[in-house]
């Protein structure tokens, strides 16, 4: 048996709660089931709105994405809602506003944008290594923003529209998508078959951490100066920097780690995507692979 996987789409075949004429004043909740994007920090993702009132709302929100005490929720990139975490329950969190919100305001303008133009999930702001395949070229490229439907790219490398291309992402599944646009160093990218959020938001929060333990990584070793590998081999770093290299020899980072063993586990996920993958310490010097295995046995003996 599978275990249950959280899905934040909305069933667009629920009926949304009816609102009961006596409930009004401070306290009155609006019932819906909206995607809305949802900051923390430098963390974005996507959240389902369950309720909303005029003092706060309650959120579904992927249990491995973490938040902070202060959050901001954008049902329309125009109309920001902040507000203070106050509890969280696995997937259920609980944000209050510190000073009393327009609901209808918030919800009308809401709706008459969705009608009024093509709607699509909020894009996520990123910046993230990929690698996209055309017939048997190679393109190193970097993710701009994403959505469960499309993404944009960064890459010099010219596509006509409508071309056909296959997508390697590292911890994400190997995706099909079209050209639909390029301007620029920019194009965009429609994808063949939409990404489930919940999914989405997994990738996100392994994203987000990898990127927090590089720069935690860099803050402690600004002051150090490291001599030669084998001054490393001596002990575990803070660290391990996991990094692809294209057919041209063009190096593109894919994640920082804090064990070897996540390390190894990325080199192996990673290798059908790069001609080469290699694990440096923070000064880009590179591990020999024996090394790092040694690391994953004192890891061994440490959790025993």
């Amino acid at each position: 048996m599978h275990p249950a996987k959280l899905s934040l789409l909305p069933d667009q075949s629920s009926a949304t709660p009816p609102i009961h004429a006596d409930r009004r004043g401070a306290e009155r909740q609006v019932a819906m089931l909206r995607l809305a994007k949802i900051k923390s920090g430098e963390r974005e993702g996507w959240a389902l709105v369950k309720n909303l009132s005029i003092s706060g709302m309650m959120l579904v929100v992927h249990p491995e994405f973490r938040l902070e005490r202060h959050v901001t929720v954008l049902l329309s990139e125009d109309k920001p809602l902040m507000g203070e975490v106050r509890w969280r329950q696995q997937s259920s969190v609980g944000i209050h506003f510190p000073k009393p919100v327009d609901v209808e305001g918030i919800l009308s303008g809401a709706s008459e944008k969705k009608n009024r133009l093509i709607w699509r999930a909020p894009r996520i702001q990123m910046r993230h290594p990929i690698v996209l395949h055309t017939g048997s070229k190679k393109v190193a490229a970097y993710i701009c923003d994403i959505s469960p439907t499309g993404l944009c790219v960064e890459t010099h490398e010219h596509f006509e529209q409508g071309r056909k291309l296959t997508l390697t992402v590292p911890n994400l599944d190997e995706l099909v998508g079209y050209v639909r646009w390029q301007t620029g160093a920019r194009t965009g990218i429609s994808l063949e078959s939409r990404l489930p959020i919940d999914e989405l938001m997994c990738w996100l929060s392994i994203h987000y951490e990898a990127q927090m333990t590089g720069k935690a990584d860099k803050r402690r070793k600004s002051h150090q100066v490291l001599t030669a590998p084998a001054a490393d081999a001596a002990a575990c770093p803070d660290a391990y920097h996991v990094v692809g290299y294209d057919d041209l020899g063009r190096a593109i980072p894919v994640a920082v780690l804090e064990s070897a063993k996540l390390a190894l586990t990325c080199v192996a996920a990673c290798a059908r995507l790069f001609d080469r993958v290699a694990i440096t310490n923070s000064s880009g010097v590179e591990w020999p692979l024996i090394v790092v295995m040694q690391h994953r046995t004192e890891e061994l003996v440490r959790e025993r």
